[in-house]
């Protein structure tokens, strides 16, 4: 079973949300972690608690990233949850994230499994590359990166 951390600023549009449901059923994977990047990273983090709270996976650690780039502007617009939460979702306790922060959840789940992780990115790449500013090492450890590039 592949072991994935799935990187995502879930919410802007339906398209994570789906590949987050697909990944949680699938047999031939294990989610080890979702972090949340870009714009608002606690509604995304809540985004993807809810999405783990439907299927049943509170197991899985969610945290939040880091919300605007390194250098340069925001990009993409677009809304940001409003069809996903409920006003009642946004306060809900269960549904807020970890207290670690995404760049440091991937630099330990990555560090724990050498060469066992793979990290999945559907959004802006941020928190990876603060990861590898963070702690360069995670580069020989990790065991592949898919990136679902854009823009």
């Amino acid at each position: 079973m592949e072991k994935i951390i799935i990187d995502t600023d879930v919410g802007t549009y339906y398209d994570d949300a789906f590949a987050i449901l697909f990944a949680l059923q699938s047999k031939e994977v294990k989610v080890e972690a979702i972090t949340t990047v870009y714009g608002d990273v606690e509604l995304r983090a809540r985004i993807a608690r809810k999405l783990l709270k439907i299927m049943g996976r509170t197991d899985i650690s969610v945290a939040k990233g880091v919300g605007t780039p390194i250098k340069g502007n925001t990009l993409m617009f677009g809304w940001e949850g409003e069809n996903i939460l409920t006003p009642q979702d946004r306060d809900d306790p269960e549904l807020k994230p970890s207290p670690e922060h995404a760049v440091d959840l991937i630099i330990s789940k990555i560090k724990e499994n050498p060469g066992e992780i793979t990290l999945i990115t559907l959004g802006a790449v941020t928190n990876v590359a603060t990861a590898i500013i963070k702690e360069r090492d995670i580069v020989e450890k990790v065991k592949r990166l898919i990136i679902m590039g854009g823009v």
